[in-house]
């Protein structure tokens, strides 16, 4: 997980999954020969930012040949390319998607995918985007929301649950695959004591 740089516009400290904006390079039809085995072809874009944000904000490189850490990261397709390597998507599932309330000024549409990733391949923080990242289980990261000592936003709480749930990484991609993807979109209420909550 990586942490969200202090001067970041939105969640600044928080702690979150590697992602970002889809980018008109990830919706290049050529990528379809650089990212291999992807179950569903319609996420390719999303897969495609995934992938590409994965190794901008942390230099880790989900491809078929190894590529070290401290690749250059500026322009991934292209680097990628000219190395002769290939992101391999046969591992993933396609599993949640979270859409912010529709009362919030800023608003997101987020897909989450699952990968296995060796973790020898030490996440290094470009200390732009993010100021940390590190390889944690979804329980522990749970217990540091539930203490206070990191910041962990909604969506991704309930998500490290869901997490937590599986015995094995290859059980959850199993069982997401086969598994619709329904959107949830949190809107906020008010609870009897007139204290905002969020609902499902």
């Amino acid at each position: 997980m990586v942490r969200r740089s202090p001067g970041s516009r939105f969640l600044p400290g928080a702690w979150a999954f590697p992602g970002g904006i889809v980018d008109d390079a990830d919706r290049d039809p050529d990528l379809a020969d650089l990212i291999v085995g992807p179950e569903d072809a319609t996420v390719l874009p999303w897969l495609a930012a995934g992938f590409r944000e994965l190794v901008e904000e942390t230099g880790v490189w989900i491809t078929d040949v190894p590529v070290p850490v401290d690749t250059d990261r500026s322009n991934v397709f292209g680097t990628a390319r000219r190395r002769g390597v290939r992101f391999i998507a046969g591992g993933t599932a396609y599993f949640a998607n979270w859409v912010t309330p529709s009362m919030l000024p800023m608003r997101f549409d987020t897909r989450f995918f699952l990968v296995g990733v060796d973790n020898e391949m030490a996440p290094t923080p470009d200390d732009e985007e993010i100021d940390a990242a590190e390889f944690v289980t979804a329980g522990e990261m749970l217990r540091y929301a539930g203490t206070g000592e990191r910041t962990v936003p909604f969506p991704t709480q309930r998500i490290l649950e869901q997490l937590i749930s599986f015995a094995s990484l290859q059980t959850a991609v199993e069982i997401w695959r086969t598994t619709g993807v329904v959107p949830v979109q949190p809107r906020i209420g008010v609870d009897a004591d007139g204290s905002p909550e969020i609902v499902l």
